[in-house]
């Protein structure tokens, strides 16, 4: 009966050297869109959350009642709400932001839209992952674009997510 071969390991294991990335582009950006509103903006919901409450008192529908109170409630403090700004920065390894990096293999695709002047760019994560969107300065816009198709497939036919576009019309 023939030995078996026996295969030697390294006990020591090699410690990998951190390896430097160069930025290829690096920006300055918002957490999300802020829209200004005035005192009509404030009258105008809450006029609406009134009527909605009366409403569904008059039906006797409390517990539609405390919903409307809360979704009211929860969008007078969401507009009170000011953006911070984060850094966004492209290497040849991914998207670094808020200080994480996610590498291009955690995408699936991207796509732009353009609304009040603002160019803004979602990424597409895999598995259902939260979509990652940030806002491009004008002077950028093109670099990035191209910087990202050369790694993801661009979206043609895909526009600001209906949630976003809810928040912008109604300029929370």
């Amino acid at each position: 009966m023939p030995k078996k071969k026996v295969i030697k390991r390294h006990s020591k294991t090699a410690t990998p050297k951190p390896v430097e990335v160069e930025p290829i582009i690096s920006f300055e950006t918002t957490e999300f869109a802020h829209h200004s509103k005035n005192e009509l903006w404030y009258i105008g919901i809450g006029l609406i959350l009134l009527v909605g409450v009366l409403l569904t008192l008059r039906l006797g529908n409390y517990l539609l009642t405390a919903v409307v109170l809360a979704a009211g409630l929860a969008i007078f403090r969401i507009a009170r709400e000011r953006p911070g700004s984060h850094k966004v920065t492209l290497t040849p390894a991914g998207v670094e932001r808020e200080g994480k990096t996610l590498g291009f293999h955690e995408f699936k695709a991207f796509w732009a839209s353009e609304n009040s002047g603002q160019l803004t760019v979602y990424l597409e994560r895999v598995n259902l992952m939260p979509i990652v969107h940030f806002v491009v300065p004008d002077e950028l816009a093109e670099s990035v674009l191209t910087v990202l198709a050369l790694e993801l497939p661009f979206h043609y036919h895909k526009t600001e997510p209906f949630t976003d576009r809810i928040n912008r019309l109604l300029r929370i």
